[in-house]
């Protein structure tokens, strides 16, 4: 019977060659004095030279190739509940012989996969020709791995300082372009509409960043028609403000020869649809107000509740939605509904950012609040209506700024009737 002994893997692990300071491996942290028993040993001599050493594990090897491994599991689960006695009991009969290994090429995480995965708490190391070359315990890749952190968190640190650095500059340009461009979209939609002999328009338009994605617009089409357009690209940020931008550009194309809504926004679609990214659509409303029989025709595309405020019963009608956002269904037709305004109704546009602010408990404002609150502004006949109504919606919100982009738009019809 062989005595059992240290094997000395490091000569072995030398024949692999030197490991690159940049590839963190198990060859750079094993260690190579590896206790070894042979098969034949007795298991009680194996319980002593464990004792001794205060190692949890040794390698039952035949010269410099393993054959087992017996570990405190073994000695719990096939020796003490078994009542083997140890004296007379091989270690080969009580070892574990189907071996996990790893190469010293591999990296930690690679070991500390493998030891969680199948639940043990050594991994021996071994090469091409299954010759010992170190051993590693779970304790040793805690060590490591807190060591590994430590490097990596100092280089990640560094190259993210020297990237810093180097963005630092071109982000203050585009920050100060952002900003231009912002103002210059609100300038754009916030432009005074053309005056209306019997009609009041008021408006307000705040965005949650710097550019936004809302967009709408009162316009003449010829002496007897307005147009009024509101629409609500998804998001906000660049690529929304970019939509909302090429919305009204196709909308100014479009309107001065398209009378019908349904028509106008149908073209519209196919248009927008072809340029839209993935993932955007544009939610809106698009009425054509007859000035002299006060007929609006409309197609309503997934804006938040639009309607009228009727005076003479102090009810707001909804009105309803005629087709799915624009970009979603590239040949969707959109159909058009009409209703008949009386002398002294008022028209309401709003977006989405108007109704889902949310309050310190996380509870939205949501549609009905927002328009219990119109209709008492309407009632009132307040000329503020539209900025007292924001002031509700701000006031309701727990946010420091708005979380989305808002926009209103009121029409209203003098009581004095047509023009």
């Amino acid at each position: 019977m062989k005595k059992p002994g240290l094997l000395k893997a490091a000569a072995f692990a030398r024949e692999a060659g030197p490991m690159p300071d940049r590839k963190l491996n198990i060859g750079q942290f094993m260690r190579t004095d590896v206790l070894c028993v042979p098969p034949d040993t007795l298991t009680y001599e194996v319980l002593k030279l464990m004792a001794q050493r205060r190692v949890g594990a040794i390698v039952v090897a035949e010269g410099d190739r393993p054959v087992g491994i017996f570990t405190e599991r073994d000695l719990l689960r096939k020796v003490a509940i078994k009542k083997i006695d140890p004296a007379e009991t091989l270690v080969k009969h009580v070892m574990t012989s189907e071996l996990v290994t790893i190469t010293p090429d591999r990296s930690v995480n690679a070991a500390y996969q493998k030891m969680t995965r199948g639940d043990f708490r050594h991994l021996l190391v071994v090469n091409g020709d299954n010759r010992i070359m170190g051993i590693i315990s779970i304790k040793d890749l805690a060590q490591i791995r807190e060591q590994i952190l430590e490097i990596e968190v100092a280089n990640k640190t560094r190259e993210i300082t020297e990237v810093k650095n180097q963005l630092s500059e071109s982000l203050a340009f585009m920050e100060k372009e952002m900003v231009f461009a912002g103002n210059f979209q609100k300038q754009l939609i916030e432009s005074r509409p053309p005056a209306f002999k019997n009609l009041r328009i008021s408006h307000i338009y705040k965005q949650a960043a710097s550019l936004g994605g809302d967009y709408f617009g009162v316009t003449r089409i010829d002496p007897e028609h307005a147009g009024i357009l509101v629409v609500d690209v998804m998001g906000h940020g660049i690529t929304s403000a970019m939509i909302a931008i090429e919305i009204k550009m196709y909308y100014d194309m479009l309107s001065s020869r398209i009378l019908f809504p349904g028509v106008l926004v149908t073209e519209m679609n196919k248009i927008i649809s072809n340029l839209m990214p993935p993932g955007f659509f544009v939610a809106g409303c698009y009425g054509v107000l007859n000035l002299k029989t006060l007929h609006l025709r409309y197609t309503h595309f997934g804006l938040p509740k639009p309607g009228v405020w009727r005076r003479k019963t102090h009810k707001y009608d909804f009105l309803p939605p005629c087709q799915v956002p624009l970009g979603i269904k590239p040949d969707a037709v959109y159909p058009e509904k009409d209703t008949f305004l009386n002398p002294g109704d008022k028209l309401l546009f709003f977006t989405d950012g108007c109704v889902e602010q949310k309050d310190a408990k996380g509870r939205l404002l949501g549609d009905r609040r927002f328009l219990a609150q119109f209709k008492k502004l309407a009632a009132r006949d307040d000329k503020r209506t539209v900025r007292e109504l924001y002031n509700f919606v701000k006031d309701y919100s727990s946010a420091d700024k708005l979380t989305d982009d808002l926009a209103i738009l009121l029409v209203e019809l003098s009581r004095n009737g047509a023009q």
